[in-house]
């Protein structure tokens, strides 16, 4: 199998692990395009990048409902995330 560079990083992977930027989720697209306005969506990109975009997404949505906490919840979630040294 022939070996392409991914579109984003220029890894050289074999071709049939790229995915397609047809087949990305729109959020995928756009957290790339905001990323790399130069790039093109014309060629694929490889596992590691994909993974990548993958964690930011939920890292994303995690913030954006974050936000939509109330100051008490936000109290308990600092509480429940911070360690305590007892």
């Amino acid at each position: 199998m022939p070996k392409v560079n991914c579109s984003l990083c220029a890894a050289l992977v074999e071709g049939r692990t790229l995915a397609s930027p047809q087949k990305l989720e729109n959020r995928i697209l756009d957290l790339i395009k905001k990323d790399r306005p130069e790039w093109e969506a014309k060629r694929g990109i490889c596992a590691n990048c994909l993974e990548q975009y993958r964690a930011k997404k939920f890292v994303t949505y995690l913030e954006a409902e974050y936000q939509k906490l109330s100051e008490l919840e936000h109290s308990v979630v600092s509480k429940i995330t911070t360690p305590s040294f007892c």
